[in-house]
This record gives C-alpha cells, structure tokens and sequence, in this order.
C-alpha cells in the first residue's frame, strides 16, 4: 500500500504579519516561508467591493493604500496552492 502524493504548504493564519495596523500609507506583510511564490493581494471595503489588486514574488510583501479613503478593509492574501488568508486592516 503507497501513498504518493504533493506535500502542499499552506502557511498559518497567525505566521502571516500585517504591520502597521492601523495605517496612513503603507502596510508590510510578512509569513514565515523560504519559498517566494506568487501571492494575490486584494483589498476590499466593507461593502465588499474591491479597490486595489496586486501581483506580488517577493517577503516581506509592501503594500501601497496611500490612495485609499480612511476607513476599515479586509485584506486578501492567495497563495500559489490556492490557500487564502484574510485580514482586517484600518487605514487612518
């Protein structure tokens, strides 16, 4: 009896960062992983409407919400083996 099959790596909801927070400008994210893979960043408001969408390889990620009205956003985070992770995030 063998079992064959990929080890998929997901990444731990609390091992991902999200600094500062709350924010005027910018946001890092940072999870603890030697692979750079793509990851999908989305940022919604609270209507649910998406506002910003970005293709990141590189940890820690910089995100950019200069552009954003002050007020509370869900973060989206996709990672190549479809895991995805939210957080909340308050732009000032």
């Amino acid at each position: 009896d063998m079992n064959i099959g990929i080890e998929e790596k997901t990444i731990n909801k609390d091992d991902l960062k999200v600094y500062p927070n709350p924010t005027s400008d910018r946001i890092y994210l940072f999870y603890d992983s030697k692979e750079t893979n793509p990851v999908k960043v989305w940022v919604n408001d609270l209507q649910g409407r998406q506002v910003l969408s970005m293709d990141f390889d590189t940890n820690p990620i910089s995100v950019q919400l200069d552009k954003l009205k002050p007020g509370f956003y869900t973060l989206s985070i996709g990672f190549d083996n479809h895991q995805i992770i939210y957080k909340k995030i308050i732009k000032q």
